[in-house]
């Protein structure tokens, strides 16, 4: 039988909203486990070999612990079971097999386009010109499509395991510590686009991967989920 299991991560000022997340998701979203993740959960090596990202107090080091928890909980559930990670400001307000209805269905890669009560911004807006580059998107008709469309959340994903997604999140942490990219180091390579605002990070990162891929992303319901510092 399929398992529902569910992830967040916080440090230590954050953590009464993930508990009231983890809460959240057990009572309303319907999963089988839960697990708040912290740095205690990182191996020494990680963050020794990442620590000029790290170091950076902006996302506990600009997120490169999330694809790292993603993965790492990834490996350890079963094929065709369900992952789903949401970043700790949030609580659930529907079961957790709607969304995989909405977002899921003959895909195992499930990514949504916006925060709950938020709008959109373009590729272009929050990525760096670098970072266009080092991801291999081209300078071409085909990248300024990519450039023009809008930009994944990654305060939320969900996994059906299988094969694609252990690599598609493996690729995601191998850029994620390419400090070049994941931080706001400037653009060195190439320049950014005259309507950019700030670089994104991880979801700089995941965004351009889903384009790379292929992958459909969906616009939230705002009855999924509460957004504590935007609820209305």
């Amino acid at each position: 039988m399929v398992k529902y299991h569910f992830i967040t991560f916080a440090t230590p000022d954050h953590m009464s909203f993930a508990e009231a997340n983890v809460q959240s998701a057990l009572n309303v979203g319907g999963f089988d486990t839960a697990k708040i993740y912290t740095m205690d959960d990182i191996d020494d090596y990680f963050k020794v070999k990442n620590s000029h990202i790290f170091s950076h107090k902006r996302l506990a080091g600009y997120a490169v612990w999330k694809p790292y928890i993603i993965l790492k909980r990834l490996l350890e559930i079963d094929e065709n079971d369900i992952l789903c990670y949401n970043d700790s400001k949030y609580i659930w307000l529907t079961n957790v097999r709607t969304l995989e209805n909405d977002i899921l269905v003959g895909k195992n890669i499930g990514v949504y386009l916006n925060k709950p009560n938020s709008g959109n911004y373009l590729e272009k807006q929050l990525t760096k010109g670098d970072a266009f580059l080092l991801m291999n998107i081209p300078n071409n008709q085909f990248g300024d499509q990519i450039k023009n469309t809008a930009q994944a959340w990654s305060g939320f994903i969900l996994l059906r395991k299988s094969f694609n997604p252990i690599r598609f999140i493996g690729e995601w942490l191998t850029y994620n510590q390419d400090y070049r990219i994941a931080t706001d180091s400037p653009s060195k390579l190439v320049g950014n686009d005259s309507i950019f605002i700030e670089n994104r990070h991880d979801q700089t990162i995941l965004s351009l991967l889903c384009k790379k891929w292929g992958i459909q992303m969906h616009t939230i319901d705002k009855n999924y989920m509460i957004d504590v510092r935007n609820p209305l």
